[in-house]
């Protein structure tokens, strides 16, 4: 789901898995996460467009996103796989299946 409104963020909470956010920062991802512990959830899952370098996932975790997803929704093909070959890079040594965050 999107948005960042107080509504958005409420139905997301109540509804959703995982949270699209246009341009998150780590205000807007506190502001899920307590969201999500108002509805007894602790899995917030961020799906940011893409992260522009490891700091951002840092900063992700730190305001407590337990997961962090990066849909390659680019065209055409060569593109795709250089956005793979970059969050490749951002991920390397992060462990878990995908990118999870401690």
């Amino acid at each position: 789901m999107g948005g960042h409104s107080r509504a958005a963020v409420d139905r997301l909470a109540k509804h959703g898995d995982g949270w699209l956010p246009n341009r998150p920062t780590s205000v807007k991802i506190r502001r899920v996460r307590e969201a999500f512990a108002d509805q007894g959830r602790d899995d917030v899952t961020v799906n940011p467009v893409k992260p522009e370098n490891v700091s951002m996932l840092d900063a992700y975790a730190a305001a407590g996103a337990k997961r962090v997803v990066f849909p390659p929704a680019v065209s055409p093909e060569c593109d795709a796989l250089r956005a793979l070959d970059e969050f490749a890079a951002l991920t390397t040594g992060r462990g878990g299946s995908g990118t999870r965050i401690p």
